[in-house]
């Protein structure tokens, strides 16, 4: 997961290719389009503070209900 990165630094987006060759899945959250968004299994268009509170939020409700 790519929180809030353009990817505009290469060591960024070397990290996001790596995985993609390894076949992991890549999500990335970020406001606007990002140099990594070709190797992207899902890209999230928003801020990086709501969507990973949203986030956190669901999966506390998930982990309780079990």
């Amino acid at each position: 997961m790519v929180a809030g990165s353009s990817l505009a630094v290469n060591s960024g987006l070397r990290l996001v290719t790596r995985a993609s060759r390894r076949g992991v899945p890549i999500v990335i959250i970020n406001r606007g389009a990002t140099k990594g968004d070709r190797l992207a299994d899902l890209t999230i268009d928003a801020g990086t503070s709501e969507t990973l509170a949203v986030l956190a939020g669901v999966l506390t409700a998930s982990a309780v209900s079990r």
